[in-house]
């Protein structure tokens, strides 16, 4: 590792320090700069599509802006709730990391069960079922740039191999012989390496590493979203063998944390100068894959969305949630219009020129099993139409909205958020038979 590097991060670490304990004011700015900026570039290099000012204004002000789905929006919180729980384990210095503690990060961050795409042992495309939490249970690995694949450790292997990392990271911790950058780092390429969960291990990895930092009374690191091909590029070079090209990579990421905590502490901007221009980077390579605007809305478009996505969902409604309906004496799938008849041929001029909203109404009435009392469930999935584009969202138990999808008049529903939607309509009114069974 360059030994400058280490040098510079001693001799800054000393300067903060010096500057400890910043006023009230100062601490809080600097957190919220810190939090705001680790948890908008760790979620963004996994794809999350919130810009730098919609995450500030969600994580700052709890508003919402912008065409974003439901797991982007709430992965982005629960990314927050994750590095206040790192922040707090590693602060606690009776504490001890653990397996637990590393599955309880994972579940924090994925927040729900879903649906991912995979691919078998052999190679072939599959789906699985991600579970919060839990160890993966199919193989898992990178695909190069060249088309070749890296492969993690397998599903079989993985129980031990976090086992051994725990247990050769407390060794090395109690040692103290490792400068924090460097058990920091290497904490995270090793965890990397296993790959031990389904998804989430990318967000993961960079809160073990932050964990390390916070413990050693040091500002966490932040990997820029716009310097995410350098910090793949380093990863790279330490699984080929050559560690401390990643090594010098995070120790920069530290220095530039510490600039911020020490500019902080003296009152002085935290905001940098050329932020906006980083932004329009971001944005500009996010447009670069956006479909453009094709259509407006209009009856034959509407009557497209009915016909294409609204009929086809309802139909397989039906079909998965066959064995719901039998726990109930009457069941119903329709398509409706609030407030107004239903009447195919009008029903397009009618959403355009009223409240613009379409319901897939499920209707089960009357549970029938004996010893509960008779009692009924409704649920919906709704469509709403705005110029340029729609929404299919629903409503939890309690009220929470729900996005599932917001596109184009020319877009269709893929299979695989058709069968998405019905899984988590299932689960939805799976919820309400039992919270209704509780009190029955």
């Amino acid at each position: 590792m360059n030994v400058s590097l280490l040098e510079t991060i001693d001799r800054k670490r000393k300067e903060l320090e010096a500057l400890l304990p910043m006023s009230p004011e100062n601490e809080d700015r600097f957190n919220k700069k810190i939090s705001l900026e680790f948890n908008y570039n760790s979620n963004h290099i996994e794809g999350n599509t919130l810009t730098y000012g919609e995450t500030k204004l969600l994580l700052l002000f709890g508003e919402v802006s912008g065409k974003h789905s439901y797991r982007d929006l709430a992965e982005m919180k629960a990314s927050e709730a994750a590095l206040k729980q790192t922040r707090e384990l590693a602060l606690d210095k009776e504490r001890t990391l653990t397996e637990s503690t590393i599955r309880d990060l994972n579940e924090i961050l994925l927040v729900e069960p879903f649906w991912k795409e995979a691919k078998t042992a052999e190679g072939q495309p599959t789906r699985v079922r991600i579970i919060p939490g839990e160890y993966k249970r199919q193989p898992n690995g990178v695909t190069l740039e060249n088309g070749g694949e890296i492969p993690f450790a397998s599903p079989q292997e993985t129980p031990m191999l976090m086992s051994d990392l725990v247990t050769w990271f407390r060794d090395e911790e109690e040692k103290g012989e490792l400068p924090a950058v460097v058990l920091a780092a290497a904490f995270h390429h090793r965890f990397v390496r296993i790959h031990p969960f389904a998804d989430g291990n990318g967000r993961v990895s960079r809160l073990l590493m932050n964990y390390v930092f916070y413990k050693n009374d040091l500002p966490p690191v932040v990997i820029k979203s716009v310097d995410k091909a350098n910090y793949l590029r380093a990863l790279r070079a330490a699984d080929s063998g050559n560690l401390d090209t990643f090594l010098d990579y995070i120790a920069e990421q530290l220095i530039w944390s510490l600039d911020l905590a020490i500019r902080s502490a003296k009152g002085e901007e935290i905001e940098e100068a050329d932020d906006w221009k980083k932004q329009l980077k971001v944005l500009k390579a996010e447009l670069d894959h956006k479909e453009e605007i094709t259509e407006k809305i209009s009856v034959p478009a509407i009557n497209s969305i009915i016909n294409d996505v609204a009929r086809p969902l309802k139909k397989m409604l039906e079909g998965n949630l066959e064995e719901i309906a039998a726990l109930f004496l009457k069941s119903s799938f329709d398509i409706s219009i609030p407030d107004r008849q239903f009447n195919q041929s009008e029903a397009a001029y009618l959403i355009l020129n009223s409240n613009k909203t379409l319901l897939i109404q499920l209707s089960f009435m009357t549970f029938k099993k004996n010893g509960f009392d008779p009692f009924d469930v409704f649920q919906a999935v709704f469509f709403i139409f705005s110029e340029y584009d729609y929404i299919i969202k629903t409503f939890r138990l309690g009220g929470n909205e729900v996005i599932f999808t917001r596109k184009g008049y020319h877009q269709k529903l893929t299979e695989s958020e058709q069968t998405d939607i019905v899984n988590r309509m299932a689960g939805d009114i799976m919820n309400q038979i039992q919270q209704k069974l509780k009190h029955s």
